[in-house]
């Protein structure tokens, strides 16, 4: 018989989650980057939608980007009805795009990835060991997604609207 399938993120169901609880180290332990300015985010949130084409057709799908940080401009943008899909898309896209890429063109390692959806501590650690920084998202955060991103360095922000956020984890990372 074949194994059940699903879309959880690995966690779910464990019996032991000790393995998911040392945090991978951050790539972005070198970077010396300012905070992230509330405006350049406010217009990384206001692009998110012009870039879910599924989102608008069908209501039921979240979105991972990678932003441009001076601008705002979102770099890569992934979708997928899964959030942990969609997070997976946009590393997967990363990766490649950082492969590709000629030293002065690749996307910087300590960026910062928006997604549409709430955090888990899974996505906190996903957007750990794809090298960002900060992890802002629409919606809210778990008490787990907090620790890991504390233990880890990470910023972490939920709630995010254009103009305000709830920064969870990292207060340093984020800025006027």
């Amino acid at each position: 018989a074949a194994p059940p399938v699903n879309s959880a993120c690995g966690l779910c169901g464990e019996a032991d989650a000790r393995p998911w609880l040392s945090l991978p180290a951050p790539l972005w332990t070198w970077c010396s980057r300012p905070a992230l300015p509330l405006a350049v985010l406010g217009r990384a949130i206001e692009n998110l939608s012009a870039e879910q084409p599924v989102q608008g057709l069908t209501g039921s799908a979240h979105a991972a980007a990678w932003l441009d940080e001076a601008t705002g401009d979102l770099l890569l943008t992934r979708e997928d009805v899964g959030r942990h899909h969609a997070l997976d898309k946009l590393a997967g896209a990363l990766s490649a795009w950082r492969q590709a890429s000629p030293m002065g063109a690749m996307p910087p390692a300590g960026g910062t990835v928006l997604m549409s959806s709430r955090a888990s501590a899974e996505l906190v650690r996903k957007a750990v060991r794809m090298g960002a920084r900060r992890l802002v998202c629409l919606g809210g955060a778990t008490h787990l997604a907090a620790k890991w991103a504390h233990q880890s360095g990470l910023g972490l922000a939920a709630f995010a609207r254009p103009g305000q956020m709830a920064v969870i984890a990292g207060t340093e990372r984020f800025g006027g």
